[in-house]
């Protein structure tokens, strides 16, 4: 079975590229937000508020450790899943690591709902830019491939232009 797992700052494009490229390959697709929400029919902004953010990403991790090797799939986690050690160490066994990067300005140029996308912040009062910073090495860590994103997306480059773009960059790097 083969996997990718996509991870990025808030707003990149993880799930819009994830569904294309899931679609590219035949693979499904999963969204760990829209998973954790599934479980209790209230929207991840909600439920960040309600459990506060350590009890968050905890959700979070459990939901990245229930994910299965045994599934060809492109997975889409929250850009907060970066605190989820455990959950994204055993993502890694078996996925490759996509870090979807990007600069904070074309970031915050696209984000217009910054206040109810469900963001976790690492201490109250952060800037976005102070988020960018720490989150950007980290997901450097990470990763196993950084892919740039266009200068255009996704006002001219749409998800499906970069997910077929991905894809040839990821058999390059790949070896199956």
């Amino acid at each position: 079975m083969a996997a990718i797992c996509l991870v990025g700052m808030p707003g990149v494009g993880k799930s819009r590229i994830g569904q294309s490229l899931a679609k590219h390959y035949g693979w499904k697709f999963i969204d760990t937000d829209k998973v954790m929400a599934a479980s209790t029919s209230e929207s991840v902004s909600d439920m960040l508020n309600r459990l506060g953010r350590d009890q968050f990403i905890e959700r979070e991790n459990a939901a990245l450790l229930q994910l299965s090797p045994a599934v060809d799939q492109v997975i889409s986690p929250g850009g907060s899943a970066i605190y989820c050690r455990e959950g994204l160490s055993h993502v890694a066994s078996f996925a490759t690591i996509v870090y979807l990067a990007d600069s904070v300005d074309r970031i915050l140029k696209r984000v217009t709902n910054m206040d109810s996308r469900g963001i976790v912040w690492t201490f109250p009062g952060q800037r976005f830019d102070q988020l960018f910073k720490e989150r950007d090495s980290l997901y450097r860590q990470i990763a196993d491939i950084i892919y740039p994103l266009p200068q255009g997306f996704p006002f001219s480059t749409t998800s499906d232009d970069i997910a077929g773009d991905l894809a040839q960059w990821l058999s390059r790097r790949i070896a199956r």
